[in-house]
């Protein structure tokens, strides 16, 4: 969702900075182009998940055997 946001940020600021250069077909790419980078980086980056806790005390195994 913050790389999406991101993404969307940035073009904005490309829209609005009025560079000559980007044309409405430049801008339309950019932003494909910005909102699959940030989709891709963040499902990458970003597992969503996690990780487990480390356990703070020592366990050991018992194994008994039957007499």
């Amino acid at each position: 969702m913050l790389a999406a946001s991101a993404a969307t940020g940035a073009r904005s600021w490309l829209a609005a900075s009025g560079f000559r250069w980007l044309t409405a077909r430049r801008l339309r790419i950019a932003t494909v182009t910005l909102i699959a980078l940030a989709l891709v980086g963040g499902s990458l980056r970003f597992s969503g998940s996690t990780p487990p806790a480390k356990a703070t005390h020592h366990t050991v195994a018992v194994s008994r055997s039957a007499p």
